[in-house]
């Protein structure tokens, strides 16, 4: 539920019957369209109401509603089916209403017992390791020029921690808005936080509840800001609320989740005794199990908490041969245990920037491993399948991570801003000019680095017959608009050394 806040902007979600008496918005009067001159907009959202009402146990309710108008056939064609994900496990998702308002005043329903249920498509992919279905919903009578109106009620049935909850919300800067309001309703006695560092909220209590009120706008589209941001480091979200009042409880809450998953069955020790037979130093042992995990392994892309943060046992990802990053890092941990190595869960957000003093688990998508080694750590991301011992990806570089210790403890710490070992790319190029213009040489890329993980990825998920067709693109990414045959490659599964391939190039009226 936390993460559907996160992806509004994406979803069509909308308001039921408010479940209290809600104050009214000291906002300014927006401004109509007329008068902001969005005439060449697709569609523009006038009216969005975001209201999440949390309790003491854990459960929450989120009621949204959403008033578009359409002004071109883009825009038609974008909002005429209209998608609602929810978890079907744990939470309920109702559709309160869909309705075109037409210029003469008329309104069209859609009925909405033509709504359609289906199974998502990560779920279609993946059902053991997620419950994500979808409601879709084909809006009737939609034309250029109407409102569209719709309406939804999500309710988190089954709390994803007891006594716990919470959000990350972000306003809408993909669409034109007019009028976007975000409400938080808690019991007004339970210590939250509430971050937001670029808005301040209205603050309303109401009996025994207290109201956080949010208002924006986007009236323009801010082309600078959205180049400036590629570069960047990742936004933080608008506004976040956490029950949590440390790090040390978030730790404890998914060491619960997980602990009972590590068991060493007498399959998972067999393995690991096979992994370590004839190695000699616990660097050894680690490596070796290392590479099974994150090879033999298969990698089901599903990020942390997208269905469920409990991961499978260990014994059940080793029989299944695959799983999420959870379910890697379980039986990675497992096996090392086993081995007689303790190694952590660390929580990490591939996209997202930790606020030290704000503990909340939901800014996390992705566990990766660390062995402790004395003062410091050895970080571990199996998930790549073919990233060389002790490298992580760019995102998770220099990136506050929550370790959790075996004994529910949590540490805030950083993974490594650099890679384990030096980064390059050698490109050669051996051949001759002919007296009648064609070129025709020998090619060879050696790479190290984060270049190395994109080619070994796109080698190994080719076919072999298929390698000349990668190596043509390839040629053409760098600049040679020839032809190429004879391709060769190291394997990409062999991550101990630098990766390369190599080809024989050909281009016809090469010289002037």
């Amino acid at each position: 539920m936390n993460s559907r806040l996160r992806s509004l902007r994406f979803l069509p979600l909308l308001l039921l019957t408010p479940l209290i008496a809600w104050p009214q918005s000291t906002a300014p009067q927006a401004p109509s369209p007329e008068s902001v001159a969005l005439t060449k907009e697709p569609a523009i959202i006038q009216n969005l109401d975001v209201r999440a009402r949390f309790e003491n146990d854990g459960r929450q309710t989120y009621e949204i509603a959403i008033r578009v108008k359409i002004q071109s056939e883009s825009g038609r064609s974008a909002n005429g089916l209209l998608v609602f994900p929810y978890s079907s496990g744990n939470e309920s998702l109702k559709i309160e209403y869909v309705r075109v308002r037409k210029a003469d005043g008329s309104v069209v329903d859609t009925p909405l017992d033509a709504v359609q249920d289906v199974t998502s498509e990560v779920a279609r992919s993946a059902p053991e390791y997620t419950d994500q279905h979808e409601k879709h919903v084909a809006v009737k009578g939609l034309s250029v020029g109407d409102i569209l109106e719709y309406a939804t009620t999500a309710m988190l049935l089954k709390p994803y921690a007891d006594g716990q909850f919470w959000s990350a919300f972000n306003f809408s800067r993909d669409t034109i808005t007019l009028r976007e309001q975000f409400l938080i309703n808690v019991p007004k006695t339970r210590p939250v936080k509430v971050l937001s560092p670029s808005f301040i909220p209205d603050i309303v209590d109401m009996g025994d509840r207290r109201v956080y009120q949010f208002s924006w706008s986007y009236l323009k589209r801010d082309l600078e800001e959205k180049k400036t941001e590629v570069d960047a480091e990742p936004r933080p979200p608008d506004v976040q609320l956490t029950s949590f009042t440390s790090w040390n409880e978030v730790a404890a809450w998914y060491n619960v989740l997980q602990r009972a998953r590590l068991q060493i069955t007498p399959e998972v020790r067999a393995k690991a005794q096979e992994l370590v037979a004839g190695k000699q130093t616990d660097n050894e042992k680690i490596q070796a199990i290392y590479y099974y995990v994150s090879q033999k392994v298969r990698y089901i892309g599903i990020s942390l908490g997208q269905g469920r943060f409990a991961p499978h046992a260990a014994a059940e990802v080793l029989a299944n041969q695959f799983g999420d990053c959870k379910d890697k890092h379980t039986l990675l941990a497992a096996l090392l245990q086993a081995a007689g190595i303790d190694s952590y869960a660390a929580l990490i957000g591939s996209n997202t920037k930790i606020q030290k003093d704000f503990p909340t688990p939901g800014l996390f998508d992705h566990v990766i491993s660390v062995v402790p080694q004395g003062h410091s750590f050895l970080w571990l991301d199996t998930t790549p399948g073919v990233a060389p011992f002790a490298m992580l990806q760019q995102p998770l570089r220099d990136k506050l991570a929550l370790i959790v210790r075996n004994d529910g403890s949590g540490l805030l710490d950083t993974t490594p801003a650099a890679l384990p070992f030096p980064a390059f790319q050698h490109f050669t190029m051996d051949g001759n000019l002919s007296a009648d213009g064609n070129f025709d040489g020998k090619a060879r890329m050696e790479v190290r680095g984060d270049v190395e993980l994109f080619l070994r990825l796109a080698f190994r998920n080719t076919p072999e017959v298929s390698w000349k067709d990668l190596a043509q693109r390839l040629s053409f990414m760098t600049g040679f608009g020839g032809t190429v045959d004879d391709v060769s490659a190291g394997s990409p599964d062999d991550s101990s050394q630098p990766f390369w391939y190599a080809y024989s190039y050909h281009r016809p009226q090469y010289g002037d």
